[in-house]
């Protein structure tokens, strides 16, 4: 996989508020975002990128927010890659699961300047300028990655893995399967056996009116 474009050359701490302001973020339209793409940066750079160009940055590029829609604005917008000093971390996992091929690499980024045209390897990790042989080396992709990347993003791999009997179809009746709420159980109730009251042993009233008939029975 190759790419070609023309450099569009920007600083360091490009955050995820200049590559797609907040303001537009009512939406989650790839192609909404891309129309805003990197405007608080450069706010004609929409109009002048052509499709395929390349963005070239410093140091922590994508920092700010963890929302994926900075990628998603980039990749949408027609921009084919992303070469900067560093990236911010939480932008760097954004641009790989959504396919946004990015590439570290400190010389290409202090070397390349604006208008210059780019030709870049992403199975050797090689950037260089059209037409000559002095190449800016960049990390090479492992091959999960680099599959990640050419296949369009996560969600793509994980589309090609459904089979195709369970892939759902514009204008195919979806039923959701509702289970039935299972029935409570009643709460056993336990029955509480109620203990005799022992008999009162008789007291000396009683025993004195028991002599008394015993007498009398026997007149």
């Amino acid at each position: 996989m190759r790419l070609k474009g023309k450099v569009f050359k920007f600083g360091n701490d490009i955050n995820t508020d200049e590559i797609i302001p907040a303001r537009y973020l009512d939406t989650s339209d790839p192609a909404e975002l891309a129309e805003h793409c990197m405007e608080d940066a450069d706010k004609n750079f929409i109009k002048k990128m052509k499709e395929g160009d390349v963005i070239v940055a410093g140091e922590n590029f994508g920092c700010g927010s963890s929302r994926e829609h900075a990628p998603v604005a980039i990749k949408a917008a027609g921009v084919s890659c992303v070469i900067a000093k560093s990236f911010a971390r939480i932008f760097y996992r954004n641009a790989i699961n959504i396919g946004l091929p990015i590439f570290t690499s400190i010389e290409a980024a202090e070397t390349l300047k604006q208008g210059d045209r780019v030709v870049v390897s992403v199975k050797k990790g090689e950037i260089s300028k059209a037409g000559q042989k002095k190449v800016f080396k960049s990390e090479v992709y492992p091959d999960f990655i680099r599959d990640i990347i050419e296949k369009g993003g996560l969600m793509e791999i994980a589309k090609e893995k459904i089979p195709a009997k369970d892939k759902i179809k514009p204008g195919d009746k979806v039923k959701a399967e509702v289970k039935p709420k299972a029935k409570a159980k009643p709460k056993a109730v336990k029955k509480v056996r109620k203990k005799a009251k022992p008999k009162a042993k008789p007291g000396k009233t009683a025993k004195k009116k028991a002599k008394k008939r015993t007498v009398k029975s026997k007149k």
